[in-house]
């Protein structure tokens, strides 16, 4: 059958978490804040628009978010020029494109942050959609921003497969009626994502036909 892969970008194209999460703390840091592991996961897979009401309401902080998503970026930068892509995400995207299947990227990131990563790692070959949170309205776990990748694959909802590693983004893929491959990487853990259709730890794991069995 014919279907198509939405991939969650941040946790799963790009292993970012401390190139998010230890940026956002020393900005945070200067201001008295820090957070442990325990109060990331609640942000994992949200928008920084979401998350700076959060902390500015937790901590009595005054952040502004395009200054933070400024400050926060030229951090990341530093990160970004020693980092590569998974050798197994790189074969499972070469099995799909092979096979004609297309793909398409959900993120809660913002639109030019995403076209720099996938850029600099290589991957924006693979993917003619990049749905961001410049895009909708709603975030995660809201579906849309997997509701519209699939309207511009002009596939239905139903005919799409979900990967994503926070708990957010495969709520937001049950909602859209969307099947869900929930991914371990090394920073979450298999109850983050235990809702998902199939759990994977590594992508070597999955491939065409196995995504396939999915919908049956």
């Amino acid at each position: 059958m014919e279907y198509s892969v939405i991939f969650d970008m941040d946790g799963v194209l790009v292993d970012s978490y401390e190139m998010i999460w230890d940026s956002a703390n020393k900005i945070l840091g200067r201001q008295g804040v820090h957070l442990s592991e325990e109060d990331i996961k609640k942000y994992v897979g949200r928008s920084f628009k979401d998350v700076i009401v959060d902390w500015n309401l937790t901590y009595g902080l005054n952040l502004e978010l395009e200054s933070f998503r400024e400050e926060i970026w030229d951090l990341e930068l530093k990160f970004l020029k020693s980092m590569k892509p998974d050798r197994g995400l790189v074969k499972l995207l070469d099995d799909l494109n092979s096979k004609e299947v297309q793909l398409a990227v959900g993120t809660s990131s913002q639109k030019f942050r995403a076209d720099i990563i996938l850029d600099y790692l290589d991957l924006t070959k693979y993917f003619p959609v990049v749905i961001s949170a410049n895009d909708v309205e709603l975030h995660k776990p809201s579906p849309d921003v997997f509701l519209k990748a699939a309207e511009k694959l002009k596939f239905e909802p139903e005919k799409c497969v979900v990967i994503e590693d926070a708990a957010s983004g495969i709520e937001a893929a049950r909602r859209g009626r969307m099947k869900s491959i929930g991914y371990v990487n090394g920073h979450n853990e298999f109850e983050d994502v235990c809702n998902a259709d199939l759990v994977i730890n590594n992508f070597s794991e999955i491939n065409y036909n196995l995504i396939e069995r999915i919908f049956h």
